[in-house]
Order: structure tokens, then sequence, then C-alpha cells
């Protein structure tokens, strides 16, 4: 399998089972309306606990399909999507919070890049899976894609993000972290951020 197919089977599939879980609460909130709307045309009538009960299920489910399609629709800041050279320096453990839907410790590869004759800390996006670690060597060099504005170019290098590039859809990641959104996955190749939309995409 050739590496572009490889990552399509990846993170696309991923996306694409992602847009799948969005269409159940879809069917259980035209279920639930249609049970609201038929309660009115039976015999006996739906009481007004059974009315209450739909109603406040729907609200509910209503409330769950909007934050899933917040989560999906949300742009991402602009990125340069030309790829630069990254070296790697080593490894950050990140301690997992429950507000970010991530509980448990992982780690980010922490790498440097050099722009405008000076070299700048950041760290790889991609949660890098146990299966490609070994290959992150200290010193080794990727192609990366950096942000434009200050979710890169920051003087916090634990803030700071750069995605790999497209060149290496072949390592498996279990998982994203942004300074602003956090995401795990099953492990699987490719670059679920780099399928997401940014501010500068047309």
């Amino acid at each position: 399998m050739s590496g572009e197919r490889f990552e399509q089977y990846g993170a696309v599939r991923r996306r694409r089972e992602e847009r799948s879980l969005r269409l159940f609460p879809g069917v259980i909130l035209v279920g639930l309306l249609g049970w609201f709307v038929f309660g009115f045309f039976r015999r006996p009538p739906a009481g007004t606990h059974e009315r209450l009960f739909v109603c406040a299920a729907a609200a509910l489910t209503a409330a769950i399909l909007a934050f899933l399609w917040f989560l999906s629709a949300r742009v991402l800041p602009a990125l340069d999507r030309t790829p630069r050279r990254a070296v790697v320096t080593g490894w950050s453990v990140i301690e997992g919070k429950d507000e970010d839907f991530v509980d448990e410790p992982y780690t980010l590869v922490r790498v440097s890049l050099v722009e405008d004759g000076s070299t700048h800390a950041s760290h790889l996006a991609d949660i890098i899976a146990p299966q490609s670690t070994d290959r992150f060597t200290i010193g080794s060099q990727w192609y990366v894609h950096a942000f434009t504005g200050s979710q890169t170019w920051t003087s916090d290098p634990l803030r700071s993000r750069v995605i790999l590039a497209r060149e290496h859809e072949d390592v498996i990641r279990t998982g994203y972290c942004l300074s602003s959104e956090k995401a795990m996955h099953v492990p699987g190749p490719g670059s679920d951020l780099l399928l997401r939309r940014f501010e500068n995409d047309r």
C-alpha cells in the first residue's frame, strides 16, 4: 500500500466514522420529535409527564448534537502549508485534564525549527503512538507545518505547536494536542489535523 493510500485508510476513515457518529443523535432526535407529535393524535393522548419527558430528552439530544457539530466544524488558526525542517530535541510529558476529555498523561515530541535565522522551540501537535516513537530519536529531522500566528510563534515552548507534514503520513498517531483543543483516537496513520479547515483555507 502506497504512503498516500495508507494515510487515507487511516485519517480519512477516522474522519468518516466521526461523521457517522453524529448521525446517531440526529436519528434519536427525529424519533423523539415524532413520538412527541404522535402523542397528540393517539388514543388516549400522551399525558403531561410523558410529554415533559420527551421534551427533556429531545433538548438533551439536541445539545449533544450541537456540541458534536461545534467540535467538528471549528476552524483552526491559519496554517503555513510550506513544509519546513524540524529537529527532535526530546519529549515532554503532558498531564491530562478531565475538562480536555483526556484524563491520562501523554507525551509530545519536542522539536526546534529555524525562522529568520533564530532557533524556535516547539512541540509536535501529533501525539505519536508507541509503534512509531522509536523513529523520533533526538537529532532526527522531520518536515512540519507551522501556524502563521501565536499557535507556533510564541515565547512559551509548552504552548507552541507544529503539525507533521504529509511526507510522514505513515507515522502512527493516537490523537493530537493543540493549546486550544485536544483529542484522542484509536492508533492509526495519517493526520486528522490536516483534514480540518484552517482560517486561511479557501
